[in-house]
C-alpha cells in the first residue's frame, strides 16, 4: 500500500511540474505561421527565407520547421544539414535557419499572435557589405498534422 501511496504522489509531482513547465514557456503550443516578405534590400530576394515555418513549444528555446521547398532548395538546403530554432532575444523570436555557410535570421515579435510584422537577415560566407534584409509578415495559419 505504501508503495503505491508513493507512485501516486510520484505522478502527482510530476503533473504538476509538467503543468508548471509549460505555464512558464515562452512557446506553450505550437504555432504555424505562412510568411511574405516586403521592402527588399542590399540586393535581398524572398527565396533566401521561408515561406512556411511551424514553432515549436519550448520554455525558452525549441525547434522551427521551414517548408521542405525552403530546406530543398539549391541556394540553402542541399549543401549540408539544415540546423533551425527559436530563442529569445529581448521581446522578440528570433528563428535561425543556417546551413554552416548561410543563414536566414528572422526576428518577430515573442506575443505569436495571428498577425506578426518583423525583419529578416540573409548571411552568407560570400556576401560582403551589408547583409540582404526585408520585412516580414507572418500570418498564423492552421498547422498540418
Amino acid at each position: 500500500m505504501t508503495r503505491m501511496v508513493n507512485c501516486l504522489a510520484l505522478l502527482v509531482c510530476l503533473a504538476s511540474m509538467s503543468r508548471a513547465q509549460t505555464k512558464d514557456s515562452i512557446v506553450r503550443t505550437r504555432h504555424c505561421y505562412q510568411l511574405s516578405y516586403q521592402t527588399p534590400q542590399h540586393g535581398a530576394t524572398s527565396a533566401s527565407f521561408p515561406h512556411h515555418v511551424t514553432i515549436f513549444p519550448g520554455r525558452d528555446s525549441g525547434e522551427v520547421v521551414p517548408e521542405s521547398t525552403f530546406v530543398d532548395s539549391v541556394g540553402f538546403g542541399r549543401r549540408s544539414s539544415l540546423l533551425a530554432y527559436w530563442k529569445p532575444v529581448s521581446d522578440s523570436l528570433e528563428l535561425v535557419f543556417s546551413n554552416g555557410f548561410s543563414s536566414a535570421v528572422l526576428r518577430l515579435p515573442r506575443t505569436l499572435q495571428d498577425s506578426l510584422s518583423g525583419g529578416g537577415v540573409y548571411f552568407s560566407d560570400f556576401y560582403t557589405g551589408e547583409p540582404p534584409r526585408m520585412r516580414i509578415h507572418a500570418v498564423r495559419v492552421a498547422c498540418s498534422q
